[in-house]
């Protein structure tokens, strides 16, 4: 029931080697909960299991607390400012380049690590980081907001399965001290959250999945 599109890889479908690429939990939670799970009708959790063994080679790990490492209440909000670095890219050019760093070359060797965070079922892709945050996308399709300071986790928005690669901060409109986190997902799906609460302010589909 897999291999139909998979194997051949029509349309939008991703190949079975890329599968291979993503964590087991992520396969799991799609065929469960997500884009995938009207195919996987009629497979018991063992089964599901067993399939995501044999597309990632690894064992899942299971339901993850997504908030076990929450921070203290805070109402502060969050404000986008020029040096932060609130897309993959960096810029609108793409340049992925900062032009006035404060880390200089020979500032490298003395770096350490202050925190450390393990993606609830692997990276799905790089994060964003502004107004104090860390944003970013999980395996488990998660959007989480951690703290850039302490690493603790200010909210995590279930996007129900859906991976999204990355999220983008920025206003929610032109002249707006109110900042949105968007992002697209699987399910040709484009939605933004508010990046103070990870409360959902909107969600549009822009294309539809070819099964």
């Amino acid at each position: 029931r897999c291999a139909v599109c998979h194997e051949s890889q029509q349309n939008n479908t991703p190949s079975r080697a890329a599968i291979s690429y993503r964590g087991p939990d992520s396969v799991v939670r799609t065929l469960t909960d997500g884009l995938m799970q009207p195919m996987a009708v009629g497979l018991s959790a063992e089964q599901i299991q067993s399939l995501a063994v044999l597309l990632t080679g690894r064992e899942p790990l299971g339901p993850v607390d997504h908030m076990a490492n929450a921070c203290p209440k805070d109402a502060s909000p969050v404000h986008v400012s020029a040096n932060d670095w609130s897309s993959v890219s960096g810029d609108l050019r793409n340049s992925r380049y900062r032009d006035h760093s404060s880390v200089t070359a020979e500032d490298i060797g003395r770096l350490q690590v202050k925190w450390a965070f393990a993606y609830p079922g692997g990276a799905s892709g790089m994060a964003a980081m502004a107004g104090g945050r860390l944003f970013l996308a999980t395996g488990t399709g998660f959007i989480m907001s951690l703290d850039a300071d302490s690493g603790c986790t200010h909210w995590a928005y279930d996007n129900k399965g859906a991976l999204t690669r990355r999220v983008s901060v920025a206003a929610i409109k032109p002249g707006s001290e109110r900042a949105g986190v968007f992002f697209g997902d699987a399910n040709g799906r484009v939605a933004a959250l508010d990046a103070q609460t990870g409360e959902l302010l909107w969600r549009t589909e822009v294309e539809v999945h070819v099964l």
